[in-house]
């Protein structure tokens, strides 16, 4: 027995097996790991043996996984051919400091583990299962019995025809043996090669030795029946073994598969929903059975037919542990809930509707996937974490952005509206009559163009913020444009501007006030980039469902199409006042008809100038008489 040292462990593995003493192991390292404050693992190793476990046994390692879940270890599934060789390994790939074994395996581990602890619990071992046979496990198969009854049949009718022949005695031998290897190939379980063995040496000694067809033979046959029947059995015994073995081999590549294809989906899977989707699947194609998932925070998710259990949810995310039937807590439920835990909390608990016992290989793997979903669901909080984050960080740069755009901006007007009062406070007396009416005019144009930036801002505020409530009412456009051309003031006296549309009648779903604002908008960018005298056009036609509504001017056009709805971002146009450049309006254009359902674009016209086009959603026009 290793020693105990004081320093802290980093994770104590207990060994789990058959046995009703094996609970002494798993207290003794429960024990240890929380003297140490470390972590408790615990593994089962499967061997080609562990096929023909009688139901007892597999009862009792059930019982024994379930107690070491409920000291808090985490149970995991080896599989080979030499216990002590795999629990090598796996202390060998592992952070293990400290391992708790039964007397028999910890004398053994004990010269193969190095600096690491190694306890011994001393129990009885149970030598009754030495010759144990479990009658239960027996499945009677008519269909086995006629494979095997047709095999000597015809080992006999084969062996009847080499000895017409006058071959050696030892050729009927040869056949039976030959013919136990294919019993063992096509029929399922050790009692059928048993059989075989047995009663073809009875027809070799009914049909091949003398006095034929007797049971009454030369004693000198003796050894031989003996050797015929050990070479028999041994024979059957190594193809029954390289039969389970294959299938063994069969289920961990299954297994493997299953894995892998979780995880290539969920690699794939882009959001929560996906996750759940690609975990639902791959349980569903290993248990065939129903299931239920209750996400964290949302509505149940089901496959099949299955109770709805809150209750028993609710403990399963409180306590992170499973629930529900093979388990100490509502073992009455028809579902066994198994939480997907997180790093902080469970994420979610899948209901299975179990029909028979759980085999304790199975449900491995069903943790395993659930792992899976655990950890991808974790990589997916953070990815929304970090999003939040970066769109936080944008937003607090955009604020950045805006107040010192404002306070470069707001400058030059406020500073043109100052200085132009003071003159006229101080020398009104002095200018003339027109001089005047240009201050005046200069002031005014100011003010509203601070008038326009501040709704802009107000507008922008509110949809970014999501507090602005439309009011969609079915709208005539040509109501709307009269109102919009109203709404520029001054604005447009030293521009044509013009509306034409392709049906006086033509109707769109809109919240009024804010289209007038797209409108306003589009036209004011119009008058400041085209020279005095230019030609401004609204337009509007029906496509399908929606109504095209266009902004047409005949200025120089725009340079760059594709950016000139981002937020501060203005065109480098000389003809423009560069003091104004703000580069709001365009983005509240956009901003706007998006809350609308629509769509807004710009395009070049040629010989020149600019159309600016955006859609809504048509009304259809009824006419009563």
């Amino acid at each position: 027995m290793g020693l105990c040292y004081t320093f802290r462990m980093a994770s104590v593995l207990i060994c789990l097996s058959t046995s009703k003493y094996n609970s002494r192991v798993i207290e003794k390292g429960a024990q240890i790991a929380k003297n140490n404050h470390a972590t408790l693992s615990a593994i089962y190793v499967q061997t080609p043996k562990d096929e023909s476990m009688s139901v007892a046994s597999k009862s009792c390692l059930r019982e024994n996984i379930k107690f070491a879940e409920s000291k808090g270890a985490k149970v995991t599934i080896l599989y080979g051919h030499n216990k002590i060789q795999q629990i090598v390994e796996y202390v060998n790939v592992s952070q293990v400091s400290c391992v708790v074994l039964e007397k028999s395996l910890a004398k053994q581990a004990l010269f193969k583990l190095h600096d690491i602890d190694v306890y011994s619990v001393n129990y009885p071992q149970d030598y009754r299962r030495l010759f144990y046979f479990d009658f239960n496990s027996f499945n009677f198969s008519l269909k086995d019995m006629l494979k095997m009854a047709l095999i000597l049949v015809l080992c006999t009718l084969i062996g009847k025809g080499f000895m017409h022949f006058q071959f050696l005695i030892t050729t009927p031998i040869m056949i039976y043996i030959l013919g136990i290897v294919f019993v063992s190939i096509w029929t399922s379980g050790y009692i059928y090669s048993l059989l075989a063995s047995l009663i073809s040496v009875l027809c070799f000694n009914f049909f091949f030795t003398y006095p034929y067809f007797s049971l009454l033979s030369d004693p000198n046959y003796i050894t031989t029946y003996i050797v015929m029947f050990v070479v028999a059995m041994s024979s059957s015994s190594l193809m029954t073994r390289l039969k389970k073995q294959s299938f063994e081999n069969a289920k961990q590549v299954y297994r493997t598969q299953v894995l892998l294809e979780m995880s290539q989906m969920l690699q794939k899977a882009n959001d929560v929903n996906a996750i759940y989707a690609s975990m639902l699947k791959q349980l569903h194609k290993l248990l065939d059975t129903d299931l239920i998932l209750y996400p964290h925070n949302d509505e149940p998710i089901l496959l099949g037919q299955c109770p709805i259990e809150t209750g028993i949810v609710a403990w399963v995310y409180e306590n992170r542990h499973e629930a529900g039937k093979t388990t100490s807590y509502h073992s009455d439920s028809m579902c066994l809930y198994l939480p997907i835990n997180g790093t902080r909390e469970v994420l979610g608990v899948v209901g299975i509707v179990l029909k028979d016992k759980i085999d304790p290989f199975e449900k491995n793997l069903w943790l395993a996937i659930l792992d899976e979903c655990g950890m991808a669901l974790e990589k997916e909080r953070i990815r929304l974490e970090n999003l939040k984050i970066e769109q936080q960080a944008k937003q607090e740069a955009l604020r950045a952005d805006l107040l010192r755009m404002i306070s470069h901006d707001l400058r030059t007007p406020l500073t043109s509206i100052s200085g132009n009062a003071g003159l006229l406070l101080e020398n009104e007396n002095a200018f003339s009559l027109e001089k005047k009416k240009e201050l005046y005019q200069d002031i005014y144009n100011d003010a509203m163009w601070l008038y326009d930036l501040v709704e802009n801002l107000l507008f922008i505020t509110r949809i970014e913020n999501g507090t602005m409530q439309l009011n969609l009412q079915p709208e005539m456009i040509e109501d709307i444009f009269r109102e919009a051309i109203h709404h520029l003031g001054h604005n447009k006296r030293n521009h044509n501007i013009s509306m034409h549309l392709e049906d006086d009648l033509l109707m769109a779903n809109m919240d009024a006030r804010l289209i007038i604002q797209v409108l306003v908008n589009l036209m004011n960018n119009a008058i400041k980039y085209t020279p005095e005298n230019s030609n401004i056009t609204l337009n509007a036609k029906r496509i399908e469902n929606k109504i095209l509504i266009e902004v047409q001017d005949d200025g120089n056009g725009v340079l760059h199409p594709d950016q000139l709805f981002e937020m501060f971002y203005t065109e480098n146009n000389h003809s423009g006042d560069t003091r104004r450049g703000m580069g709001l309006g365009l983005s509240l254009c956009k901003s706007i008809v998006l809350a609308h359902g629509g769509k807004i674009w710009v395009e070049n016209v040629k010989p020149h100038g600019a159309c600016f086009k955006f859609l809504l959603e048509a009304v259809e026009v009824k006419l009563y008489e």
